[in-house]
């Protein structure tokens, strides 16, 4: 009785260290603030993500395979009896590498064509988790009095990964890396 006792013990910490190890080896990415603000008729994101890279990608990354995120902006219009409306989708599109020779992140964006390096990788993530004035959508496409749900989220294009790291990324936890969309609501004035 008291060996049974024991054996189902050892069995729950073993599970918890697995299940330890498992979340450990997951990345995190999360939106904590996202806005919107209107100038000079362009509506413009602001937003703070939080990226954390599982140990698989940070050694994928550090043996030299770039890392595509790709943040998406989507604006709908809701609808009751039918699906809601698209009204516009906007992505952004960065690159992360490791350059072995001067020991620094590179953050490039695709869109603008403009690269960032870094000392450590800690740095590198939160300034691609920081975006700042990013024009998204022209007052314009708005009609006044109407109500409008934008939602925003950043992920890791797995299309990029080379191929065998595409096929992981398929059943691996620790490739998956996407944040859940964050919704406001936007009424044009």
């Amino acid at each position: 009785m008291l060996t049974e006792r024991l054996l189902r013990g050892v069995l729950v910490l073993l599970l918890g260290m697995v299940c330890l190890t498992a979340e450990a080896e997951a990345s995190d990415f999360s939106v904590d603030r996202v806005a919107l603000r209107l100038h000079e008729g362009i509506y413009h994101l602001d937003a703070d993500m939080r990226l954390s890279l599982s140990r698989e990608m940070q050694r994928a990354l550090n043996n030299g395979v770039p890392l595509a995120f790709v943040l998406e902006f989507e604006l709908y219009e809701p609808r009751r009896l039918v699906w809601d409306e698209q009204v516009a989708r906007l992505t952004q599109e960065y690159v992360l590498r490791f350059h072995a020779l001067s020991k620094r992140y590179l953050v490039f964006n695709r869109n603008t064509e403009q690269q960032q390096s870094f000392a450590d990788l800690q740095t590198a993530l939160a300034a691609l988790g920081h975006v700042d004035g990013l024009p998204v959508l022209d007052q314009a496409l708005l009609e006044p009095g109407r109500r409008y749900v934008a939602r925003v989220r950043i992920g890791l294009d797995a299309g990029e990964l080379p191929v065998p790291l595409r096929v992981k990324s398929f059943f691996k936890r620790a490739w998956k890396a996407h944040s859940p969309w964050v919704e406001l609501t936007l009424v044009r004035p």
